[in-house]
């Protein structure tokens, strides 16, 4: 399992789908290194990374509190066979 942890967008630059290309060049090489499972949470009303996480085929698997107290959605993908 790998945890795909913080991305951040200077403001300037948001909205032009950087978040899901670094997401899509990590998971490309986690696949290639042998990963079957990659992991990640975020805020509910983190919208953007919320849609980030389930376009690239993550589900939500639980919602909990984390991070001293704040609630998470935490999302897995397993690696599609080939």
């Amino acid at each position: 399992v790998a945890h795909m942890e913080s991305a951040a967008v200077k403001e300037a630059f948001r909205g032009r789908g950087i978040q899901k290309k670094l997401m899509e060049e990590a998971e490309e090489i986690l696949w290639q290194k042998g990963y079957r499972y990659l992991m990640g949470t975020a805020h509910p009303e983190n919208q953007y990374s919320v849609n980030n996480f389930l376009k690239l085929g993550y589900e939500i698997v639980a919602e909990d509190l984390k991070y001293g107290g704040l609630p998470r959605y935490v999302f897995c993908r397993g690696k599609k066979n080939d």
